[in-house]
């Protein structure tokens, strides 16, 4: 009877482990924890949760079917031009499909963060190369140096890129493919 249980218990232990590994893939990151960003890199989205934000019109691409919003915590400024401009203190996210720009759905695939007080990994555009490097590393992250200018450090994990800029701004961008597996 015990040796049943054993086998039973661990054939619903290993299923559930091929499950969680299964759902996220390696095209997706887990959210953090530690971050106090509204939405994650990868993150699916509705047109209820998009309407909270500001749309930014003058990003729209049609061919890579990609919309830029403004974090609903910044009020636009208004332009010459009439357009919502982004202020200089924001958090923007770029949605489109994901993993493949002709897949159907809205996903997360860019943030830009300004803000001192977003925290991303329990880092802000403020913290040190070495709390950069040290909190990546833990993370799983690889930093890739053929891009580093010496200005930016280019981390790297599961098809998404966070680029730190010293006291200035963080990106995190989703790589996505088209129908001919070219990457942006």
């Amino acid at each position: 009877m015990k040796a049943k249980m054993k086998i039973i218990f661990s054939s619903v232990l290993l299923f559930s482990l091929t499950l969680s590994g299964c759902s996220n893939g390696n095209k997706f990151l887990r959210r953090p924890t530690n971050t106090n960003l509204t939405f994650w890199i990868t993150e699916e989205v509705n047109d209820e949760q998009l309407e909270t934000l500001t749309l930014i019109p003058e990003f729209y691409s049609e061919n890579f079917k990609a919309e830029q919003y403004l974090d609903a915590k910044y009020q636009p400024v208004e332009g010459e031009v009439k357009y919502n401009m982004i202020p200089e203190i924001h958090v923007t996210y770029r949605v489109s499909p994901y993993p493949n720009y002709n897949d159907e759905g809205k996903y997360i695939t860019g943030i830009s963060i300004t803000d001192s007080a977003i925290l991303v990994y329990g880092l802000n555009i403020f913290s040190t190369k070495d709390e950069i490097g040290r909190t990546m590393k833990i993370k799983g992250f690889k930093l890739n140096c053929a891009e580093c200018s010496g200005v930016a450090e280019y981390w790297h994990k599961n098809n998404c890129s966070f680029t730190f800029y010293p006291d200035s701004s963080i990106e995190i961008v989703a790589l996505i493919s088209n129908a001919e597996t070219f990457m942006y």
